[in-house]
């Protein structure tokens, strides 16, 4: 998913952990043995955690003094162009980062090394990871990345404003009617009738981070956009329909969110929500950091909870971060040492603690550090339960997210039905898959 929403001290790590590491520390090198160095590309190191990042890198460099690591900072914004562009060229880096939505893209144009043989060869393997996670990476049997960070979507709320609204904080909605009947009494009114508080960010606008939000509204209510195999859309089944219906309405029938929604991104919405003028607001975790340094005075009253599910069992959208070996890398084996290296309990927990990235693994959210943090605590019961939906690995999914974007407008601006917008949509998507 998009940057947008991803940005973020480092605790002692004591020996106690050492027992949890998936893979077997890394031999050190020979004295005198020639250096390797591998290069390895990330949009992280362009943000706050690039120093806790930098750290780990230095502390790899001195267990191995015969491998040389050389970051290549790159923004997010033109990461995947500028990545894209080397993997063709054959000059990418040795390790490259990826955004989930970038990752199947480059599979299949041949760009990413099967990690399965130098796992072998380590003696590793990816058990202890979430398996949504390494499903997503994995085509034929083949793994082709390691999540580096993952999270799905929370409900952020002000308790504060649910307190005056009447509701009790310790019991945000868990589902659909639960939410629209906390929405109507978080949507306040002055004397003179004019609203001034309203209960939801909606992202209306045509953007990945802000479809991304919504896909988790669809598959909170068992819906999803393809079907599993990616050969036939799914947007004209009555859940996905009833899913834009009522996603909608909380705009043009309820009235529960502010005017200009179908423009509205993430940031627009995590302004409001930090200026109290919105109660609830679904996002990632590592956006709470963010709203909290537009607003530091709202460290008491936000609160997270997984968002409202209409069915039991209903999995989370999610975004997510994974580290590749390129294809052409002429030292897969050191590369790959050093995504063992950042798959590390005490790294995955050490990136959590100044960025609240969300680890890959449950046993690392078991952690005391993390389970005595309320907010990991909840990230960690959703990131238990992460769903990889219909065409997320397809070729076209950009094409598709854009088709799905503007049906959710056509509604919010009321030039279409949810159901006719979503049976165009559909057909269009299935063009795509043919």
């Amino acid at each position: 998913m998009g940057r947008v929403d991803w940005h973020r001290g480092v605790g002692c790590w004591c020996a106690v952990f050492v027992g949890l590491m998936v893979f077997a520390a890394p031999p050190v090198a020979a004295a005198g043995e020639n250096q390797v160095t591998i290069t390895y590309s990330s949009t992280l190191l362009t943000e706050s955690a690039a120093p806790e990042i930098m750290r780990q890198i230095a502390e790899f460099e001195k267990a191995n003094p015969g491998i040389k690591v050389e970051p290549e900072p790159s923004p997010y914004e033109t990461y995947p162009v500028k990545m894209a562009a080397r993997f063709r060229a054959g000059e990418s880096s040795d390790v490259v980062g990826a955004a989930r939505d970038w990752l199947w893209g480059w599979l299949n144009q041949g760009f990413l090394l099967d990690l399965n043989p130098v796992m072998a060869k380590a003696g590793a393997n990816a058990d202890p990871y979430f398996r949504s996670l390494i499903n997503l990476a994995t085509r034929d049997e083949k793994l082709y990345a390691l999540p580096r960070h993952a999270g799905g979507f929370l409900l952020y709320y002000n308790s504060e404003l649910f307190k005056e609204a009447g509701l009790d904080p310790a019991k945000p909605p868990t589902n659909w009617t639960e939410f629209l009947a906390a929405a109507r009494k978080l949507t306040r009114k002055d004397a003179s009738g004019n609203t001034v508080q309203w209960a939801y960010g909606l992202h209306g606008q045509n953007i990945t981070p802000a479809l991304g939000r919504f896909i988790n509204w669809l598959y909170s209510n068992g819906a999803d956009v393809c079907t599993p195999d990616n050969k036939h859309a799914t947007l004209d089944q009555p859940r996905a329909i009833e899913t834009l219906k009522f996603w909608s309405e909380l705009y043009t029938k309820e009235k529960v969110v502010p005017p200009g929604a179908v423009n509205a991104g993430p940031g627009d919405n995590r302004t409001l929500f930090s200026q109290k003028k919105i109660a609830m607001l679904i996002g990632p975790l590592e956006g709470v950091d963010q709203t909290l340094a537009q607003n530091p005075a709202l460290k008491s009253s936000l609160l997270v909870a997984p968002t409202p599910k209409q069915g039991p069992g209903a999995g989370s959208n999610f975004q997510a971060m994974y580290d590749t070996i390129s294809a052409s890398s002429k030292h897969p084996d050191e590369a790959w040492k050093l995504l063992q290296w950042f798959g590390r309990p005490e790294n995955q927990l050490a990136l959590f603690k100044v960025s609240r990235y969300g680890a890959m693994r449950q046993d690392v959210f078991n952690l005391p550090d993390i389970q005595a943090d309320p907010y990991g605590r909840v990230l960690g019961k959703v990131n238990a339960n992460l769903k990889v939906g219909g065409c997320v690995t397809s070729p076209h999914w950009e094409q598709i997210n854009k088709i799905m974007g503007d049906a959710m407008q056509q509604t919010l601006n009321g030039t279409k039905t949810p159901e006719v917008a979503f049976k165009d949509a559909n057909a269009q998507v299935n063009q795509l898959l043919k």
